[in-house]
């Protein structure tokens, strides 16, 4: 699920008015690219800063954006004791953002955007992408009109020569520079603007979505948003990394497997001097360094005091080896870094033990000493070692040429040798196809491939990364099955062979039968995929959500009125599927949040918002559920009421409706509730309407509950599989972890300062601690005389009213549970504005 963002107000950049200050000469200390005097801003800061933290992570640079100057510039620095240096020209009140580092550490790509940087953070803003050198000469421009991505996401280098950007129509090129060739890769028609990873196989909006994208037929099969901001890829186009949350996490996904795993916590203790709200990730081209900023736990990206921080990296796992290191010191906001290393000399090399390499000088050195870093060495212009022990191995070479000491370096990463692992098995192409994803890649040499159950194999193949095992089936399974492996090895040096091995297959809990799906929406945590036939691939259905709606504990819809909107993509999905069949079958799960008095509260609608513009809608009035589906009968039996049956308030109810041509039946935590023959016709008259979860607060009716398990496919149910469907849905949720609730009456005794929405921009959502004293406990374990409790404060850009009400010394009935117990607000801004203390934090569920 993400949540819509609204109009970025220009005032987040209030430093940007009024005239930089006069330039100003200096030393460069780098000893390394020359800097120009022309490009030195005397800062509004200096008097206050140093600036010039040295470090010892290679010979390399940094850029990164800075208001120091006032106006956005894009600053650099060597990775070595430099002071740093304001890199891209004056141009006056215009904005530089996005720097983004050639491979080969040739070319900087930025933009340059009018001063009003209009729609920054709510979907990117237009301006003029560039190209500079590093040494801020060469300065030329590569598009008129190009376009960010939310923040100061605009451009992906895939190889020295190729960048891909977004235009200023939203589709996003690939630009040849060599020969000024451009490539479109992807035009959303909703307006949504995409990043392509280097290898053309992944994609991303804002939303740290990572949907899986086709060349050939420019497609984009997207995925759900994991939560967070500033999504990007690895330059091997391998991995995505995010901030999952405000200031941290910062986390990590395997684009093979889709596994997410934490780079850097919030708080991490590898972040000196207590800077640890974390933001703005980047890996240098090679992945051995990875760059962010970091501040005293301000969050504002315009106006917080951010620094820039360097660690070391494994290319490889994109895990951090050791602490970060600071890189600026200055009270401006420093953000949006990007690193460049220069290449070791003698190479990076990885390998499982024995590992091989061979190793030449290629200078003409004479007189070559070499250390090998395992307590062996060698000489001679050009080696061979076996490194026989796992480890990390930092080679030496030494040398005169002309007289003069030469020292050239290299890594060699050794990991024990060990066979390939399974890590995971996921059933696709609804169940006709098996992948079993192995922990490095792999070779097969005839593979023995088995099925416990007898399905037959049709072939196999490796997957494009060589990392998984992908086995076509003759027929589609639909249950739990086992999958015997054999001849699976991995690509070291020396072969190293699995045992035969046995791999479980099961498939998804719910549904029980995925024929047909033509939308699914588990929960806001599950990945809801469904296949596409015109994408032929998977991709998630999605939800946006407007207004008062969000997810609570378990990832399901809250509905108080505010709406979850469903993407263009899967109004079409249903549309298109139920037309084509003229069946219709619906599954949910919800729970009312208590009884309704009377009118007509919607709670899913297929519809335009006027009664004769409905393909379907289900909804409460009373204690009655009504479904009203659009038929092709005479106009005025076009849009029949079905009073389906009661459905009891503050509890969890599964609802199935499935209709064909003639006959209509319900069930209800599957049991049969109704079957009638009084609804005929089929469903051409339909038409492309939004796709809504709940009803905004105009409506006047607001229904108010939960919903989760949302399915909605283009043929008939019938009772046995309702049951099913039923009982695995109550399998699933009773598998889910207790959350306590404790209700108590207490009074207020402060509040934080409520954030305002340019504070916590570039995101619409905040929640606001306050402080109460405990008078009575009503429901629950005490929790002590004093509590703190997290209350939203502002939802989908509208401030609340609990921001506004007045302190009052009358006792007020709070419905509460652990804020640790609610995962779903880990990205979720939190202003805190109190005195420190050691009372629990607990999550208000009311509104």
């Amino acid at each position: 699920m993400r949540r819509s963002l609204g109009v970025f107000l220009a005032l987040a950049f209030g430093l940007t008015s009024g005239c930089a200050p006069p330039e100003s000469g200096g030393e460069n200390r780098s000893g390394g690219r020359p800097v120009s005097q022309a490009r030195r801003d005397a800062s509004a800061f200096d008097a206050q800063a140093s600036d010039q933290p040295t470090s010892d992570l290679g010979t390399g640079f940094l850029v990164w954006e800075s208001n120091r100057s006032r106006n956005w510039r894009i600053w650099t620095r060597e990775l070595a004791a430099s002071t740093p240096t304001r890199l891209t020209p004056d141009e006056g009140t215009r904005q530089h953002c996005c720097a983004h580092i050639s491979p080969d550490g040739r070319w900087i790509a930025y933009l340059s955007y009018p001063d009003a940087m209009a729609g920054y953070a709510d979907g990117g803003s237009e301006g003029i992408l560039h190209l500079i050198r590093p040494d801020g000469s060469g300065d030329r421009i590569v598009a008129e009109r190009a376009r960010s991505s939310w923040e100061s996401r605009a451009a992906v280098w895939r190889s020295a020569d190729e960048l891909i950007y977004i235009r200023g129509d939203g589709s996003t090129v690939l630009h040849n520079l060599r020969d000024d060739r451009t490539e479109v890769l992807a035009n959303d028609p909703s307006g949504k603007t995409w990043l392509i990873n280097s290898r053309l196989s992944h994609a991303t909006s804002g939303a740290a979505d990572f949907s899986a994208y086709d060349r050939a037929d420019r497609a984009i099969a997207t995925r759900s948003t994991y939560g967070g901001c500033q999504p990007y890829f690895s330059h091997d186009g391998r991995w995505g990394f995010w901030a999952a949350g405000t200031g941290g996490p910062i986390n990590r996904i395997d684009l093979l497997t889709y596994e997410v795993s934490r780079i850097l916590s919030k708080s991490d203790a590898r972040i000196p001097d207590g800077l640890g709200y974390a933001y703005f990730p980047m890996f240098s081209r090679d992945g051995r360094l990875f760059a962010f900023a970091a501040s005293d736990y301000q969050h504002n990206h315009f106006l917080a005091d951010y620094e820039i921080f360097v660690a070391e990296s494994d290319p490889e796992t994109l895990e951090l080896l050791g602490n970060a290191v600071r890189m600026t010191s200055h009270p401006g906001t420093d953000r949006f870094p990007d690193v460049f290393l220069e290449p070791l000399d003698l190479g990076r090399h990885r390998g499982e033990a024995p590992f091989e390499v061979g190793f030449s000088s290629e200078l003409g050195l004479t007189s070559v000493a070499w250390d090998f870093g395992d307590g062996t060495t060698a000489t001679g212009p050009a080696v061979t070692h076996t490194f026989d022990r796992p480890g990390r191995y930092e080679v030496r070479a030494t040398g005169s040429l002309d007289s003069q000491e030469i020292l050239l370096r290299g890594q060699v990463v050794v990991k024990p040798a060990t066979p390939p692992e399974p890590v995971r098995v996921l059933l696709r192409e609804e169940g006709r196809a098996v992948i079993v994803q192995f922990d490095e890649e792999i070779r097969a040499d005839r593979p023995k491939v088995r099925l416990e159950s007898g399905v037959k194999v049709a072939k196999w193949s490796l997957g494009s990364e060589r990392r998984s095992l992908v086995i076509e089936l003759t027929e589609a399974l639909d249950g739990f099955d086992r999958l015997h492996l054999e001849g699976i090895g991995d690509r070291a040096q020396r072969t190293n062979w699995t045992e035969p091995l046995t791999v479980e297959i099961e498939p998804p809990l719910w549904p029980s039968d995925r024929r047909g799906l033509a939308f699914l929406w588990e929960t806001g945590e599950a990945h809801n995929l469904v296949w596409d036939s015109e994408l032929e691939s998977e991709r998630s259905s999605s939800l946006e959500a407007s207004g008062r709606a969000f997810l609570d504990h378990n990832f399901a819809m809250v509905l108080d009125g505010g709406i979850f909107i469903a993407s263009a993509a899967d109004v079409d999905s249903v549309l298109n599927a139920c037309r084509k069949t003229n069946e219709l079958s619906l599954e949910v799960v919800l729970r009312p949040e208590r009884r309704t008095a009377g009118g007509f509260r919607k709670i899913i609608s297929f519809s335009g918002g006027t009664p004769n513009s409905r393909n379907f809608v289900l909804a409460q009035r009373g204690d009655r559920l009504i479904f009203e589906p659009r038929a092709g009968n005479p106009f005025s039996k076009a849009f029949p009421e079905v009073e389906l049956a009661r459905i009891p308030a503050e509890q969890t109810s599964h609802v199935l409706i499935s209709y064909e041509v003639g006959h209509l039946a319900a069930y209800l935590n599957g049991e049969s509730i109704l079957e009638t023959e009084s609804i005929h016709g089929g469903f051409h008259h339909w038409k492309r309407r939004p796709f809504l979860f709940g009803d905004g607060p105009g409506t006047g009716n607001i229904w108010r509950g939960s919903v989760e398990g949302v399915a909605v496919y283009n043929r008939v149910i019938d009772a046995s599989e309702a049951r099913e469907n039923y009982l695995r849905y109550r399998k699933t949720m009773a598998a889910r972890p207790t959350v306590p609730r404790l209700v108590v009456d207490a009074t207020l005794l402060a509040r934080s300062e409520a954030p305002s929405l340019e504070e916590i921009s570039p995101y619409r959502e905040a929640l606001a601690v306050f402080e109460y004293r405990v008078d009575r406990v009503i429901a629950g374990a005490s929790p002590g005389e004093r509590i703190r409790v997290a209350h939203w404060s502002i939802l989908d850009g509208d401030t609340l009213e609990i921001n506004r009400s007045p302190m009052t010394e009358q006792s007020q009935r709070l419905t509460l549970e652990p804020f640790s117990d609610n995962r779903q607000l880990e990205s979720t801004y939190l202003a805190d504005s109190l005195e420190p203390g050691s009372d629990p934090l607990f999550y208000s569920t009311q509104r």
